[in-house]
């Protein structure tokens, strides 16, 4: 007990030391109680600013293949806040990052974009849908098959690809605008049959 009968004494002292000091009580006490829930608030406040000033921006998506079906791009154009990107001007600005990086290679671009997408390989098309996302030349991809509405008609299933950046959060609301569209078509064709 002579061991923690010292330990004590001097726990006694230092709280003492302490509660006497003004400004150790409201460096330790007042400040966390009164900055954190401030600090919370106002944090949280800001993000959700940024999150709905990035979903009132308008998001530029490549559509492919070139030759998907003309009315299904027409009904992507009426999305609100969804742009149609140039695939010339994305393929050749892909073209040029496959001269310097070796994740790519122009073979690659080349028959991503002169062929239908569903039949090239997804070690392919990935790394060279993510250096267009990456780097911000489009938020988000997506895959229309070029035979869509003749496949609807005959009551085939079909998929439709959409390709994002979930670290980043304007590719992602891309994606998302893109989800609902493709969501509200499912259902209008589910109703209709």
């Amino acid at each position: 007990m002579k061991r923690w009968d010292g330990a004590l004494i001097v726990f006694a002292k230092e709280m003492k030391d302490i509660l006497r000091d003004r400004r150790t009580i409201i460096s330790m006490v007042l400040i966390p109680i009164l900055f954190y829930p401030l600090l919370s608030i106002g944090l949280g406040s800001v993000i959700a600013m940024q999150i709905e000033k990035t979903r009132s921006e308008d998001q530029k998506v490549l559509v492919l293949p070139r030759d998907a079906d003309p009315q299904f791009v027409q009904m992507l154009k009426s999305v609100d806040k969804i742009v149609l990107a140039d695939a010339d001007s994305i393929q050749f600005a892909l073209a040029a990052y496959a001269q310097s990086d070796s994740a790519i290679s122009p073979v690659d671009v080349e028959r991503l974009f002169g062929a239908s997408p569903d039949r090239i390989a997804d070690s392919v098309k990935s790394p060279v849908y993510y250096r267009a996302i990456a780097d911000k030349l489009v938020r988000a991809v997506i895959e229309i098959p070029s035979d869509i509405g003749a496949r609807i008609q005959t009551g085939d299933s079909v998929v439709v690809r959409i390709f994002t950046d979930e670290a980043d959060i304007k590719s992602e609301a891309a994606g998302d605008r893109l989800r609902d569209w493709a969501v509200k078509i499912r259902d209008s064709i589910v109703t209709e049959r």
